[in-house]
């Protein structure tokens, strides 16, 4: 067995009062062999509730815990090179503060960099903690789970990442503001590789109202379109051939499936439609309003 290798976990908060203590604790008491949870560093960005006093609580019972308090929302790329400025691990790992780790996680998104010295970046599989079953719910999970089958074909890595820093310039460069993507491309132009870790799982939570959902993916649309014309990078699921080949395998598991596909479907055109009609007008999304649950 190698050595152990350490990780300093990023967790990014705008009043996340309601799931930032579970996503802690749950990053706190990761099952680990090979890796070590060397530090938790909890950005919280102009926090307006709870958020700050229940991490401040929480850093004072663990010295692994550490809280950056940002005055101002300035985006999750200012944010996240607050984090590299002072994150001492040789393994990062970027993740939101409504999004719950398995207890697994870290273990295995760290593998694959330990096994091979190409990979530079890892990703884990999003399931949608689906409470009532609402439209809004369903749509959200088949979303999910079409990025989940995209994403075996060719790797789309989103919610929480772990990165190998060396392959991370000292800051990420601003301009583009759907931060998975930024990194995505900084990696694979340095000669990483991506891999996607179907074994580690995070769960995050769907919008309370369709509205909700759908100003999501409008300025997922339109952070997309930015990045495409500054980087000319598009990840797996922007490219039709991963999706129409997803679809398929969706529907040949479950041929109820098309009814939430046909509707995710309307609701993706409309709202790439207004994503790229809202890059063409100047807008970036640097900062967004959350959705909410």
């Amino acid at each position: 067995m190698g050595r152990s290798v350490r990780v300093s976990v990023g967790i990014f908060a705008h009043n996340e009062e309601g799931t930032i203590g579970e996503v802690i604790d749950a990053f706190l008491g990761q099952r680990t062999e090979t890796s070590e949870i060397a530090e938790v560093i909890v950005v919280c960005c102009a926090c307006t509730d709870r958020t700050l006093d229940i991490v401040k609580k929480v850093a004072r019972a663990d010295v692994r815990v550490r809280v950056l308090e940002r005055e101002r929302r300035e985006g999750k790329v200012a944010a996240i090179n607050a984090f590299l400025a002072v994150a001492r691990s040789e393994v990062v790992i970027v993740s939101g503060g409504d999004v719950i780790p398995e207890p697994h996680l870290v273990e295995r998104l760290v593998h694959p960099i330990q096994a091979d010295s190409r990979c530079a970046m890892t990703g884990a599989k999003v399931v949608s903690r689906v409470g009532k079953r609402t439209v809004t719910a369903m749509l959200h999970k088949m979303l999910w789970h079409l990025h989940h089958e995209v994403a075996r074909i060719a790797p789309k890595l989103g919610e929480t990442v772990a990165l190998r820093r060396s392959m991370l310039p000292e800051r990420l460069p601003p301009g583009v503001h759907c931060d998975e993507v930024l990194m995505e491309s900084l990696v694979v132009s340095c000669g990483g590789t991506l891999a996607y870790v179907t074994g580690a799982t995070v769960y995050n939570h769907p919008p309370r109202r369709l509205a909700g959902l759908y100003g999501q993916r409008r300025r997922i649309a339109c952070q997309h379109a930015n990045a495409y014309s500054l980087l000319r990078y598009r990840p797996a699921t922007a490219r039709l051939r991963n999706i129409v080949a997803a679809v398929a395998v969706i529907v040949c598991r479950d041929s109820r499936s098309w009814l939430w596909l046909i509707g995710l479907a309307i609701l993706e055109a409309i709202a790439k439609f207004h994503g790229h009609l809202d890059f063409r007008l100047g807008h970036r999304y640097r900062v967004w309003r959350p959705a909410g649950r």
